[in-house]
């Protein structure tokens, strides 16, 4: 019953963002959102990690449509897309939190940074400690600097960069690191990006990250990644299935296993990477582990 639920709002969900997509598929256009970048910008909000700027009425009314499928998901304790999203972002933010306070990050660069918070959040809590980099495409940087120009007041120091970059076009990430203070310890975040893209195109990311991070004082690359060991029963199945049909392309888990991934991060040229439980990394912060939150994994990878 459960899983036909969620096949169903699923597709009501799809149906929703055939009707109200963007007439323009370019990157240029601004309005062209994905509607789980629209949910997830509600999720963070509903939940306190935001600011209501970044809230659209799109993710307010998709979220909104699929409270009741959440409630019951968490009452039965099965994983839930919400569960997933609140984790692995209090996870990377822990983290980077840590990195800056014992004084290794100086400089975060975040990729295809959407409508997320962080870099409004961290420079509220970090002012003129921290040089915040978004990065993303032209539409979307369009949007978010139009955004941020309304939170200027709320923060210290210089301004949130907002810059446009493919990340994923070869040589274009390493060109925009070589630009940076090479005295400053820097930090590159990955949020719910690298699983919509084939392997061969993530671990080029990955090695590319790691030669721009070798030329910093201190270097950490910190991202999300699921495992398929990690997201075999029926109820993450379906989950995934739904982001795919939202999204309009497959979510990928490229390893089947923390070894393999691990592994693979070593060969792009990161040192020892530590691969942990969205739970673990939590662990002392006083948030609770949440259903959702065993289907994603958190990479902390020094150079």
């Amino acid at each position: 019953m459960i899983l036909r639920s969620a096949l169903l709002i699923g597709l009501l969900c799809v149906a929703w963002a055939f009707i109200f997509r963007s007439d323009s598929s370019s990157p240029e256009d601004p309005a062209n959102i994905s509607i789980t970048a629209h949910f997830t910008s509600y999720t963070w909000y509903h939940h306190g990690l935001s600011n209501a700027v970044f809230v659209t009425w799109e993710g307010r009314a998709i979220y909104t449509l699929f409270h009741p499928l959440l409630l019951t998901l968490k009452a039965l304790g099965s994983p839930t897309l919400e569960g997933m999203l609140l984790a692995r972002h209090r996870s990377l933010d822990h983290l980077l939190a840590a990195a800056i306070e014992d004084g290794r990050v100086d400089t975060v660069v975040e990729l295809a940074a959407g409508l997320s918070p962080r870099g409004w959040d961290f420079k509220r809590r970090f002012g003129d400690r921290l040089h915040y980099i978004e990065v993303d495409l032209p539409g979307m940087v369009q949007r978010k600097s139009l955004l941020l120009e309304g939170l200027r007041s709320t923060y210290e120091g210089e301004d949130i960069e907002v810059v446009r970059c493919n990340v994923f076009s070869p040589g274009a990430l390493e060109a925009l690191l070589a630009s940076l203070d090479k005295t400053k310890g820097l930090a590159v975040v990955s949020e719910g990006l690298v699983n919509y893209f084939p392997t061969e195109e993530v671990e080029a990311l990955w090695q590319g990250v790691a030669r721009g991070l070798k030329s910093f004082k201190h270097g950490v690359y910190l991202s999300d990644l699921k495992l398929g060991s990690a997201n075999e029963g029926k109820h993450a199945q379906s989950m995934m299935l739904v982001i795919s049909a939202l999204v309009k392309s497959r979510v990928h888990t490229h390893y089947s296993s923390l070894a393999e991934a691990r592994e693979s991060l070593r060969a792009a040229g990161f040192l020892e990477p530590d691969i942990q439980d969205s739970e673990d990394a939590l662990r002392g912060t006083g948030h609770a582990a949440s259903p959702g939150s065993q289907a994603v994994k958190i990479i902390g990878a020094w150079v």
